[in-house]
């Protein structure tokens, strides 16, 4: 009887434990890290032009925030961080030689590991928020800006590199891009909501193929035709709520199902 009561005590302390050390990654979309979580960060687009065992190197192309007087900076390692496990904070997670990159870097003005060099820059943290965004054919991609659904994150998808530059460095800041977005999407429609079995969807965007309907375990439950308007049957879908997303990964709209 003892035994059983030490074998459940020592369950209850293990999954006490692993509790309190596990860490949720629910990562703030790069427009909120930077501009409330990191404002005083240094922001560069550039190139890695070189990656070794203790971090990168990056061609600065434009400064978007702050000032730096360097073309070419180093990005140390970061410090290591135990969460039911290390997590790595190499600065060659960033990406490879040759990618094009937007950053928010943190400037190193305290000595936290012996290959750090004050001056220099450090990788930031990536866990809980989205520092870096990727350049691919003249377009920015990655977590810009948007929230969560069941676990899927909601983006824009993708931003002309030229517009996201002009609109960052003479604002310093993204509420033209945020704005940009949301006008985008106001060209998608729909009624009624909460719905019962119909669902109208309207669409002027001639950018996008398909709309697809996730409930809020993660898991798209319609895939829609965006080419044309028409009427959705919804009546098979159980009472819960639900999102409609485009297949840029936008989110259009929640919407309630009764």
């Amino acid at each position: 009887m003892k035994l059983k009561q030490i074998c459940l005590h020592g369950l209850l302390l293990i999954f006490l434990l692993s509790e309190s050390f596990a860490c949720t990654f629910t990562p703030e979309p790069f427009c909120s890290t930077v501009m409330n979580t990191r404002p005083d960060d240094v922001i560069i687009a550039g190139v890695i032009s070189g990656v070794d065992t203790l971090g990168i190197n990056i061609e600065i192309v434009t400064i978007l925030r702050g000032t730096e007087n360097r073309t070419n900076v180093r990005i140390w390692d970061g410090t290591d961080f135990d969460c039911n496990g290390f997590f790595s904070m190499a600065a060659a997670d960033i990406g490879n030689v040759n990618d094009s990159i937007i950053i928010a870097l943190p400037k190193i003005d305290s000595l936290e590991n012996q290959w750090d060099v004050l001056g220099d820059y450090r990788r930031p943290e990536p866990y809980t928020l989205t520092t870096s965004l990727a350049i691919k054919n003249g377009f920015v991609e990655g977590f810009i800006t948007g929230s969560h659904f069941g676990g899927i994150i909601v983006d824009i998808g993708s931003f002309k590199y030229t517009e996201f530059i002009q609109s960052f460095t003479n604002e310093q800041s993204c509420d033209r891009i945020v704005n940009t977005s949301q006008t985008h999407l106001n060209k998608l429609k729909i009624y009624p909501n909460p719905v019962n079995e119909i669902l109208i969807i309207e669409s002027d965007r001639d950018d996008i193929i398909s709309l697809y309907i996730y409930g809020y375990n993660g898991i798209i439950t319609a895939i829609i035709d965006a080419s044309s308007n028409h009427p959705i049957n919804l009546s098979y879908l159980p009472t819960g709520v639900y999102a409609i997303l485009t297949d840029k990964k936008e989110l259009v709209k929640r919407f309630i199902k009764i």
